[in-house]
């Protein structure tokens, strides 16, 4: 743990094998106390599962910041309703998430401002995944195998996002798409220099243009009959 001034508390791990059993408890023998704000952070370790215990340890603390990137993060747990509403940064970027919930964020979030999951396995975002996160600026999703960006799951956030990274991701370019494209230049970041933009996996037709570059009218949706 490192002081970095009488009102912030940083926890930093590197290169660390917490293995499946850490105990998190002993951080709740910490006095935080109410005006010191918390950072956890830890880059290069090995976590598997960001589990409940964790969030028990941290109960008592003002988390402003949770990050764990690059720890082989299969699986988060819950945020118990109610608790760190706090926190404005949540990174669990590179790491080997499947999945991921409305619940694996503060409910409510009225602090939060970025998230980022860029380099995971992620292929659904839920309906709800951005309810109640009112200040939502940044968001990167890049490098996962999302396919969809459903108009339903971004309305709540589209208009605070000001960016919204999308790097290497394969769209289905139909008529779900159509929402976002007058989002696309101002808001949406998808390509770095002039390498790996976004385009369109399916339909057939579409495969390889660039989104940037569509239209409202070259997007449509089978009917069903």
């Amino acid at each position: 743990m490192d002081y970095q001034s009488k009102n912030e508390l940083l926890v930093y791990m590197q290169w660390v094998d917490l293995g499946s059993s850490f105990d998190w408890s002993v951080f709740s023998a910490v006095n935080f106390g109410p005006d010191v704000s918390t950072t956890f952070s830890s880059n290069m370790s090995e976590f598997n599962e960001l589990s409940p215990g964790f969030y028990g340890g941290f109960s008592r603390s003002n988390m402003n910041s949770l990050v764990v990137s690059l720890a082989g993060l299969k699986t988060v747990a819950e945020i118990p309703t109610g608790k760190f509403s706090s926190l404005m940064n949540v990174n669990f970027g590179r790491n080997s998430l499947r999945e991921i919930k409305r619940s694996n964020f503060p409910r409510p979030a009225p602090e939060l401002e970025n998230i980022d999951l860029n380099r995971n396995e992620i292929s659904y975002l839920p309906d709800d995944l951005f309810t109640d996160m009112f200040k939502l600026k940044r968001l990167d999703i890049s490098i996962n195998q999302i396919s969809v960006l459903a108009e339903e799951t971004f309305k709540p956030i589209i208009s605070s996002l000001d960016r919204l990274i999308v790097l290497r991701l394969s769209l289905t370019c139909d008529c779900r798409l159509a929402w976002i494209l007058p989002y696309w230049r101002e808001k949406v970041i998808d390509a770095s220099g002039m390498v790996w933009p976004v385009t369109c996996k399916e339909p057939p037709d579409l495969a390889g243009r660039r989104v940037r570059d569509l239209q409202v009218q070259d997007l449509a949706c089978k009917v069903k009959l």
